[in-house]
This record gives structure tokens, C-alpha cells and sequence, in this order.
């Protein structure tokens, strides 16, 4: 029984420290998460295979009908990075509550958010506008993780940033 209830207080934790506006996205995270370690503990090699499988398929739908709740708009994060790349682009790693990363890149230096970018650091606190990258297979976000482990518990997310303060 302990098992049972500690997965709802876990969630309801993280979504506690996520902000209203990114509450949706937070909460499909913390379930993918979820739903992806309980898989990883079932004994049968097969049955383990098909519940993995099938915590990826259900984790993909629920970021996309998460995503699909509307834009980034008043989102709360803390900045994991704030530097530039080798063509002196601007780079913006966020982190939100729920241990999603959002990472928006090829911010121009002679653009206002190169400028508030800069004055950023590690840890700071922001509130960010913008959208989620539309992936190559047609879903609304662009995951970068390499392996299912990554995409379902660690999660990062290509955006375009419009706005951050």
C-alpha cells in the first residue's frame, strides 16, 4: 500500500513547485517519469519490454495534447545555462520543476533577448514566453534525448524563446 500512495504524493510535489501556467506540462512529465520507472521494475523480461513500449507510446500522446494546451507564455523555470556557441549565438538552457529542460538557441547578439540573456546566470530564476520547435515527424515539440531512458525521465525540449525576464 505504500507504494500505491507514494507515486500520487511524489507527483503532487513536483507539480507543487510548477508554476499554473506550466502546470499541464509539468504534470504529463512527472506521470511519463512515472509510468517509466514502474516499467523498468516489472520482473518479466517480455512483459517488461511490451510495459516500456507501451509508457513510451502513452508519454508521447501526453506531451503532445500537453504541448497542445497553447504557447509558453508566463512559464517559470531556473536557467541551467546562458552562454554563447562557436558563431557567438546565444544559448539558453531552462530548467522547470519538474526536471524537464527547455533549450532555446541561436539567439542573435544584436537582439534585445541576446541582451537580457546575458545578464543571466546559473540559478537565476525567470519567467519565459515562447513555443515549443515542431519536431520533423510532425509532433508539436522536438525532444533531444537519446535514448527512451532520457526522452521519459529526463526530458529536453527545443523551444524559441520571445520572452525572458
Amino acid at each position: 500500500m505504500a507504494k500505491t500512495l507514494a507515486l500520487p504524493i511524489l507527483l503532487a510535489l513536483g507539480l507543487a513547485a510548477c508554476g499554473k501556467a506550466e502546470e499541464p506540462f509539468c504534470r504529463a512529465v512527472d506521470t511519463n517519469r512515472a509510468s517509466f520507472v514502474a516499467a523498468t521494475k516489472v520482473e518479466n523480461a517480455t512483459a517488461r519490454d511490451a510495459a516500456l513500449s507501451g509508457a513510451v507510446a502513452e508519454g508521447r500522446e501526453r506531451l503532445t495534447t500537453a504541448v497542445l494546451e497553447g504557447p509558453i507564455k508566463g512559464w517559470h523555470g531556473t536557467v541551467a545555462a546562458a552562454n554563447t556557441d562557436i558563431k557567438g549565438l546565444g544559448l539558453i538552457k531552462i530548467a522547470l520543476p519538474c526536471k524537464a529542460t527547455l533549450i532555446a538557441g541561436e539567439i542573435a547578439p544584436g537582439d534585445a533577448l541576446f541582451a537580457a540573456m546575458k545578464k543571466l546566470k546559473q540559478g537565476d530564476a525567470v519567467t519565459f514566453d515562447g513555443s515549443f520547435v515542431a519536431a520533423p515527424t510532425g509532433k508539436p515539440y522536438l525532444e533531444i534525448s537519446f535514448t527512451q531512458n532520457g526522452m521519459m525521465t529526463d526530458p529536453e525540449f527545443i523551444i524559441r524563446l520571445t520572452a525572458i525576464r
